[in-house]
């Protein structure tokens, strides 16, 4: 926690009682914040590049560019995605289910995206002072 005197003050003042509090953040500063992070990250960052290995054997490698998010207002099937933007890399995937062929196809990813969809949900917190406290100690307020 901050040390500062007027931070510190400031985190007394922040309870939202008797009133509720919401925060909406758009598309674009998600996507702002996530550029930021992924320009401001180390280059070993998990940020900047995967690679994932299935037990089976496929995989899936590359540099990242900085990742993004689309908000889905259309219908309510995936409320959000979250996108890896690939600046290189290659996916690598067997040619059949047989267990028994062990051939596989190598795909280059240069410049794919590749989207997953994610939930969103709402947090109600009933215990603002001790979750705020909690939040502003994990940022260091």
């Amino acid at each position: 926690m901050s040390t500062d005197p007027f931070i510190t003050s400031l985190n007394s003042k922040c309870s939202p009682s008797p009133y509720d509090q919401a925060l909406f953040l758009s598309q674009k500063i998600v996507n702002d914040g996530f550029n930021n992070m992924w320009l401001l990250a180390d280059p070993t960052s998990p940020m900047r590049s995967v690679s994932i290995k299935t037990r089976d054997g496929s995989n899936i490698t590359g540099i990242l560019n900085a990742p993004t998010v689309i908000v889905n207002v259309v219908d309510f099937t995936a409320m959000l995605y979250f996108q890896w933007n690939f600046k290189s890399g290659s996916m690598t995937l067997y040619t059949t289910d047989d267990p028994n062929n062990p051939s596989t196809v190598t795909f280059k990813v240069d410049n794919w995206t590749v989207a997953f969809t994610t939930s969103l949900s709402i947090h109600l917190s009933y215990l603002y002072p001790v979750v705020f406290l909690s939040f502003s100690n994990q940022v260091e307020l």
